[in-house]
C-alpha cells in the first residue's frame, strides 16, 4: 500500500478487534503506543545500552567473519522490545548493542523478529 510505517496512540491501546485488523493489513509497518508509554524514553535511560542499526552490507559481512550461515543463527531480539519500537527497526535488521562492562566494551548482534 504504499506505507512506510504507521503509529497509533491512544490512552488504552488497540482492542483486540482493532489489532487483529492491522496485523492482516500492515503487520510489518504499523506500530500502537499508549499514552504512557510516550513518556519516557527508554534510549536515555542509564541502564539501556546503545542501540544501532548495521548497515546491510556490513551485516553481510560480520555474518561471514561469525560463521552465521542463516538468519535462525542469529540472537535474537524482539520487534516488540521497546528500544527496537523507539528506532523502528524492522524485521530482519541487525542490530548492534555496546554494552560496557568494567570499563570494558563488549558488542553484542542481535536479528530482530516478530516473537
Amino acid at each position: 500500500d504504499g506505507v512506510d510505517l504507521l503509529v497509533v496512540v491512544s490512552s488504552d491501546g488497540p482492542t483486540p478487534f482493532c489489532k487483529r485488523e492491522c496485523d492482516e493489513r500492515y503487520a510489518d509497518c504499523m506500530q500502537f503506543f499508549t499514552n504512557r508509554q510516550l513518556l519516557f524514553n527508554v534510549t536515555r535511560f542509564d541502564m539501556t545500552p546503545a542501540h544501532s542499526l548495521v548497515p546491510r552490507d556490513e551485516a553481510a559481512r560480520l555474518a561471514r567473519e561469525l560463521r552465521v550461515v542463516k538468519d535462525t543463527d542469529w540472537p535474537r531480539i524482539l520487534l516488540r522490545d521497546p528500544v527496537v519500537r523507539y528506532y523502528d527497526f524492522r524485521r530482519g535488521d541487525i542490530v548492534r548493542i555496546e554494552r560496557t562492562h568494567g570499563g570494558e566494551p563488549t558488542t553484542y548482534y542481535r536479528i530482530v523478529v516478530r516473537e
